[in-house]
């Protein structure tokens, strides 16, 4: 519905001031002050709003906009109008509303507002009130409601559009990466180097050391090595937190029914969520180890026999 085919109970053009009047302030209704120090108040109200890198608007709870500022005038705000009507551009009203609208050309009884609109929750509370994802104008917006009276309330809204596409990039790429990882046949544990606490394990590492992966992220590198060998795995683990090394090999790992497996743990330092983590990769090699030794035990007798 265009501005020219909406009634004039519904229209409310501004008259005296224009739209980009800079005395409307919620301070000045009623009172009794100089002329000067009103218009002076108002001022710097407006400058006040006009800081913000946003659209924002002190609106009295009937949704007249009683201040706006540059960008939220840009974007149709009004003064002395209805914020539903001209910033929100009778798009968000409930659709009843509208068809009262095009039926009887005045806006029903009890007023209408934007389905998404919050400002009465945070009036009633006097607590401020916020989406952090609400799609309008094809943009997704971070809004805000804040009372500031018990009839007036700032309302404002930031866009968040291009960091909502970053992070919902980083969220696909992450699952694109955990896939990977999780379908990997070698075992992934990802340790932080200082708390030297687990990050993250895959799937493979679960069965290897047969824990949980919630179980393993309650844990750390001293829970999955025996006790007499922790001082020398350790010691490993910074050699490899540092850089100085990438393989370690044969290491003891304490499986959680008590038995001891041998893993080659090949680790990378990296950088996850701003913290310095060992990522490992690690290789049973239990079955290895076994038939080396026994080679050598078997070895062992043949040079006994023939002595």
């Amino acid at each position: 519905m265009g501005e020219d085919s909406q009634p004039e109970e519904v229209r409310h053009s501004v008259t005296d001031r224009g739209a980009d009047d800079t005395s409307a302030s919620p301070a000045t209704a009623g009172s009794d002050r100089p002329n000067a120090e009103l218009k002076e108040e108002g001022r710097l109200n407006q400058l006040l709003l006009d800081s913000l890198p946003h659209p924002a608007m002190l609106i009295r709870a009937d949704r007249t906009v009683l201040a706006a500022n540059r960008i939220a005038r840009e974007m149709g705000a009004m003064i002395e109008a209805p914020c539903w009507q001209t910033f929100g551009q009778s798009l968000y009203i409930p659709g009843e509303d509208k068809q009262h609208i095009n039926d009887h050309d005045t806006v029903p009884p009890g007023g209408t507002h934007c389905t998404f609109c919050l400002a009465d929750e945070a009036l009633e509370q006097h607590q401020p009130t916020s989406n952090p994802k609400l799609w309008a104008f094809d943009r997704t917006w971070d809004t805000h409601w804040i009372p500031l009276t018990d009839d007036v309330y700032l309302h404002y809204a930031v866009d968040v559009t291009e960091r909502k596409r970053a992070e919902e990039a980083l969220r696909e790429s992450e699952e694109r990466h955990r896939t990977i990882l999780d379908g990997t046949v070698e075992g992934i544990l990802v340790a932080d180097t200082e708390t030297k606490r687990f990050v993250y394990t895959n799937p493979a590492l679960c069965n290897m050391l047969g824990y949980s992966e919630k179980e393993l992220a309650e844990m750390g590198v001293a829970d999955i090595h025996p006790r007499e060998s922790l001082k020398y795995v350790l010691s490993e683990f910074e050699a490899q937190a540092s850089g100085e090394k990438s393989l370690a090999s044969e290491i003891p790992c304490l499986r959680k029914d008590g038995t001891t497996i041998y893993a080659d743990i090949n680790t990378a330092p990296a950088m996850i969520d701003g913290r310095p983590c060992n990522v490992g990769f690690f290789t049973d090699v239990t079955e290895r180890r076994l038939a080396e030794e026994a080679l050598r035990l078997a070895h062992g007798k043949l040079l006994t026999v023939r002595e």
